[in-house]
């Protein structure tokens, strides 16, 4: 399976370079060396299923212009990241009732409290 990497072709060869993600299309920034100096701001876009592949060649109120997979992954994260307990709290938290403005309030709070505890903890473990 011998494919160019381009935005347009890149479904066949997506699900096995993307075998883990449940997408079907990925839209982000560029960020790498060839449209840095860009200050308008360019958006890659990657088909990673065949379905993405087919919504992407039946928009017509985008311009679609072939990159190299390289350009477009230039500079993205290539694993996401690893998930603090602040994500845990928070995925918690969005299923009660409170406002987004607590939760924030919360999340600005329980890393103050959780301090003197990990503090303590390293300190008994010696």
């Amino acid at each position: 399976m011998d494919m160019e990497k381009t935005v347009d072709d890149f479904a066949g060869h997506g699900i096995a370079v993307m075998a883990s993600s449940a997408s079907d299309i990925r839209i982000g920034d560029l960020w790498g060396t060839k449209y840095e100096k860009n200050n308008t701001g360019v958006n890659g876009i990657l088909a990673l299923t065949p379905k993405g592949d087919r919504i992407l060649n039946e928009m017509t109120s985008i311009e679609l212009v072939k990159e190299p997979y390289e350009v477009v992954t230039e500079g993205q994260m290539k694993k996401s990241p690893k998930k603090t307990y602040l994500y845990y709290i928070d995925l918690f938290l969005l299923r009660t009732p409170l406002s987004i403005k607590c939760i924030d309030m919360i999340n600005r709070l329980v890393p103050q409290l959780l301090i003197p505890v990990f503090y303590i903890r390293t300190l008994l473990k010696k």
